[in-house]
């Protein structure tokens, strides 16, 4: 069933968080375990986009010594860890079948394995849930089940977009400026008239990420001696389209760029074009990005400072 906000913080039992990326999912699973019954207890994040897919289930369950090349020792999972808390899976949509199967058992029945193990253990926490996918059409394409799904779809709340509560928008934009002001000991500095007009009438496709963001470029762009913000103090990147990726090296045909012909050129301007693309796939996000395409965080963050990508900016626009 769909929810009120305030029912949020009365349930025991399974939510399920939905909204556009940026709005505020996991602070609105740890706002709700901080208000149940669970308050006293751990809140563990499980994300599961960022974890590689083969170490997955020894994240959320554990695994005992020698379950598999590399488990040196007994670890224990997400899940164990929990307690009598609260097991917040983020991104849900991103679990394997394997391990959805492995969910469900944990959802039913309490119990959940070990890698390696044969013997249950108890899970005596509850399961806080989000995703910004599209769960019933994962489940008529196969890639979600069903019988999880409808398990986890008892107590549904949806997180509307910034864009839609402009009151919202007026809270979280004096609650942002507000608490970066102190950060930064700017205590003098206001928002001018058109700094708030330009901020009412832009669509934050990155929901309170973007804004978040927007409010520390901010208060730390505006110069120090200034007590009042102006609108060319605002990050252009908040107010403008996406950046071109320069996908046309790619290309072949005559009437586009052609590559070097040196391969130290070459190359590097090819790197350009790849690391752009993909870490503007997944968002600029460096551990996914980094899992995603098997190679190093160190690597990658490397390459992003070498060719001048704004990670955080491709947070922010996601």
């Amino acid at each position: 069933m769909s929810l009120n906000f305030t029912d949020l913080f009365k349930i025991s039992g399974t939510i399920l968080l939905l909204g556009e990326t940026g709005v505020g999912k996991s602070y609105l699973a740890k706002t709700i375990h901080q208000n149940s019954c669970y308050r006293g207890h751990n809140f563990v994040v499980s994300n599961l986009a960022t974890t590689k897919e083969d170490l997955l289930e020894s994240e959320l369950f554990g695994h005992i010594r020698g379950s598999f090349t590399g488990a040196i020792r007994n670890r224990k999972g997400a899940a164990e860890t929990t307690g009598k808390g609260t097991l917040f899976l983020d991104e849900i949509g991103e679990l394997s079948l394997s391990a959805q199967k492995k969910l469900l058992m944990l959802l039913d029945e309490q119990i959940f394995f070990a890698v390696g193990d044969e013997h249950p253990k108890k899970f005596s926490g509850r399961v806080i849930a989000a995703t910004n996918k599209n769960l019933p059409q994962m489940v008529q394409e196969g890639s979600f089940r069903q019988d999880l799904f409808y398990r986890l779809n008892v107590f549904t709340y949806t997180i509307p977009p910034l864009r839609s509560s402009p009151e919202e928008l007026c809270r979280l934009v004096h609650h942002f400026f507000s608490a970066f002001k102190q950060k930064q000991g700017r205590h003098k500095l206001h928002l001018d008239e058109n700094s708030k007009q330009m901020l009412q009438n832009h669509s934050w496709p990155g929901n309170i990420r973007e804004l978040k963001n927007c409010m520390e470029y901010l208060v730390s762009i505006t110069p120090p001696e200034a007590t009042l913000t102006s609108p060319s103090d605002l990050p252009e990147w908040c107010f403008n389209s996406r950046p071109t990726l320069g996908l046309e090296l790619l290309k072949h045909d005559s009437s586009t760029p052609s590559l070097q012909d040196d391969y130290p050129s070459a190359l590097a301007e090819f790197e350009k074009v790849y690391f752009t693309h993909v870490l503007h796939k997944f968002s600029g996000r460096i551990n996914l990005t980094a899992n995603k395409i098997n190679i190093s965080k160190a690597t990658l963050i490397s390459k992003a400072k070498k060719y001048g990508i704004n990670t955080l900016l491709l947070r922010a626009q996601a």
